[in-house]
């Protein structure tokens, strides 16, 4: 269109409209150039104030976190006394409880072994015991068994002494039915019977004395046999208060 124009024109007219639109063309390209200016300073302001906002938020957070760590420091300054304190307090009920612990635990070893000792010596005095009981029980039947052979002898010897008087006495009985009738075997079986009579009564008096010193050498035996039940008796009973006062 400016070629058609300029055409139509003459040459003068030609080099001033040129410069006219020349002009026009730089006032259009700097009106251009002015918008980009501008929509790009915007944009530059637009973005330095989001970037402004993002640093505000940000420096208040970080305030926040900062006023909190100081509300935490000032808290750990106040509390650190008395927590020190509790943690040396704590510690040295620790240190009493050991020593507490370590004087209980000699205590039971030296209990426990003093146990383990006594509880031997209680075994040997227990075995001491049952042989000394075994002992007394054994004495006792012995004893028994010999009042036994006493006893049987003794029975014995009065059965022997019985046997030794009983047949004279019986023998006259049976001497009776023998004798002849009449006067002179009446006489004679009584010179006979007076003859056996003087006969057992002289026997009689021959065996009289053993009856007599049998009773008494039996009273003897009895005597003797309750001296040796009173000694074991005293022995026994010597026996069990040794063996209280071991215990």
């Amino acid at each position: 269109m400016a070629s058609q124009f300029s055409a139509s024109l003459p040459d003068g007219h030609d080099h001033g409209e040129s410069e006219e639109v020349i002009r026009e063309q730089a006032l259009a390209e700097s009106g251009q150039s002015q918008a980009m200016y501008n929509y790009s300073q915007k944009l530059m302001e637009r973005k330095e104030r989001e970037l402004m906002e993002s640093i505000a938020k940000n420096y208040g957070r970080i305030r926040e976190v900062e006023r909190e760590l100081g509300n935490l420091q000032l808290q750990l300054k106040l509390t650190a006394g008395p927590k020190k304190l509790a943690l040396e307090v704590l510690r040295r009920k620790i240190e009493e409880q050991n020593e507490r612990v370590a004087y209980v635990r000699a205590k039971h070893t030296t209990a426990k072994a003093t146990y383990e000792r006594l509880d031997a010596e209680l075994k040997q005095e227990e075995a001491a015991k049952e042989q000394l009981c075994q002992e007394l029980n054994m004495l006792v039947q012995q004893a028994a068994r010999a009042q036994m052979d006493k006893l049987e002898q003794l029975k014995t010897q009065l059965e022997s002494l019985y046997a030794g008087v009983l047949p004279g006495d019986v023998a006259q009985p049976q001497q009776q039915p023998s004798s002849p009738a009449g006067p002179s075997g009446s006489a004679a079986a009584g010179a006979g019977a007076q003859a056996q009579q003087n006969a057992t009564g002289s026997g009689a008096a021959s065996a009289g004395p053993a009856p007599a010193a049998e009773p008494e050498s039996q009273q003897q035996q009895q005597q003797r046999q309750e001296q040796e039940r009173q000694e074991q008796e005293r022995k026994r009973q010597e026996a069990e208060a040794a063996e209280r006062r071991r215990r």
